[in-house]
């Protein structure tokens, strides 16, 4: 049984375009962004469900959108604030108790490129942006 991603499109006018794939498509355009992109214009958002065999359940991964692209692209400082019961308990949001964390974006390498969470400015990499219940601003 061939492996195939389940991909959602999100245009500027908010439609919404659903697309199955396999692994071989998308390596064949490098990544999945360069597969969408080079065929829809418009695109406001990519996100792509991929099949963890363990747990039998698809997992959403965000790999593409305008709002994070432009602060990817500027080295914005984001501040995170969590939803009560996803507190962030490693240290980093000490100050307000886990409520708030603040990181610059990343991008993964790979065929699949998710958004990364990179805690300071030397950091070599991060872990991946977790998007459940939290709101988004840039820091000045």
């Amino acid at each position: 049984m061939k492996t195939s991603y389940k991909i959602k499109v999100t245009f500027t006018d908010n439609s919404i375009k659903r697309l199955q794939r396999t692994a071989k498509k998308i390596q064949n355009e490098k990544n999945i962004n360069n597969y969408i992109l080079n065929r829809f214009k418009n695109v406001k958002r990519i996100e792509v469900f991929c099949f963890n065999k363990n747990t039998k359940k698809f997992y959403k991964n965000l790999t593409f959108d305008n709002q994070f692209e432009t602060w990817l692209k500027s080295h914005a400082r984001i501040e995170a604030t969590n939803k009560p019961g996803y507190e962030d308990l490693t240290g980093y949001g000490a100050l307000t108790n886990g409520h708030k964390n603040r990181f610059y974006l990343g991008r993964s390498t790979g065929w699949i490129p998710i958004y990364l969470e990179i805690l300071k400015s030397n950091s070599y990499g991060g872990s991946a942006l977790f998007l459940y219940g939290r709101t988004f601003n840039v820091v000045y």
